[in-house]
């Protein structure tokens, strides 16, 4: 049997055979051996919708009930489409002797340094209120993700058939998704993979069972993957896919907000409760 062709960026549709039922759950990662190799779109009346994660010629078993292996080979992106004009940066061509530039930078420092030293001294000390005022313009990863979604949304981003829209929608809700997980989880990894990131995620799920369930890791799992694909390869997936997926950062910001609020409201009380108790008069 030939195997099943899925151009890159594109869903395939896998029917099962008459009187057999789907195996596999809306959000599931299928394995072909060791090597993630293809996430469940969508289960439905019209069959298993499969989206692509890597490249190359698999096979996969456990897509329907009694059936066995079927091969697949994924298309990888076209090298055509790479963009070639990025040119190497020329060597730098020094007009003056480089021990001028030197005693240039070193008096240039001195001077930043003078200025700085002097607006200190004669500058009032800084007002508490005023500190306190620019620290709330710093906005939250919650307020983030939300004037991210608003602005999708107006823009339609999920609607338009271009590179530069998926890549925002799938780029920038990824990264602002990643951020509103560490505000509610309490960790950082600004510098993980998209792989570290979900194995650390499935760390504090276990720690932390209250925040996100099991089959919503999971569905957070399948998200990444596709925002992953989609980054990396600069293709533009199906209409459908991409409203799925939108509504998959809608869905969740509404869930984390109710989370990251419970948390800060739990430590504001833990931090006005006192420490000891005054001893009644008898």
């Amino acid at each position: 049997m030939e195997p099943i062709l899925v151009p890159p960026g594109k869903t395939q549709t896998w029917k099962c055979p008459a009187g057999s039922d789907a195996a596999v759950t809306k959000g599931q990662i299928i394995k072909s051996g060791d090597k993630a190799s293809l996430y469940v779109v969508d289960v439905g009346p019209d069959g298993i919708v499969l989206g692509p994660l890597v490249a190359g010629e698999f096979e996969v078993a456990g897509l329907c009930k009694d059936q066995a292996a079927v091969s697949f080979r994924i298309e990888a992106p076209d090298p055509a489409k790479v963009d070639k004009k990025i040119r190497p940066l020329m060597p730098l061509q020094l007009p003056y002797p480089w021990w001028l530039w030197l005693v240039l930078l070193a008096a240039l420092a001195l001077a930043v340094g003078l200025g700085w030293l002097v607006k200190r001294l004669l500058s009032p000390k800084h007002d508490t209120s005023l500190l306190l005022a620019r620290a709330r313009l710093k906005k939250s990863p919650l307020e983030k993700m939300e004037i991210f979604l608003s602005k999708a949304e107006t823009q339609q981003l999920a609607q338009k058939d271009d590179v530069l829209s998926s890549q925002l929608l799938y780029g920038d809700g990824l990264r602002h998704l990643r951020a509103l997980l560490q505000e509610a989880y309490g960790f950082k990894a600004p510098g993980a993979t998209t792989t570290e990131f979900i194995s650390e995620l499935k760390a504090q799920a276990l720690r932390k069972p209250s925040v996100l369930t099991a089959p919503q890791v999971a569905q957070l799992e399948s998200t990444f993957m596709q925002a992953k694909q989609v980054t990396y390869a600069r293709e533009i997936p199906e209409l459908a896919l991409r409203n799925a997926y939108f509504k998959s950062l809608k869905d969740f910001y509404t869930h984390l907000e109710s989370k990251i609020s419970a948390i800060h409201a739990s430590a504001s009380a833990a931090r006005r409760k006192p420490l000891f108790k005054k001893k009644e008069k008898t």
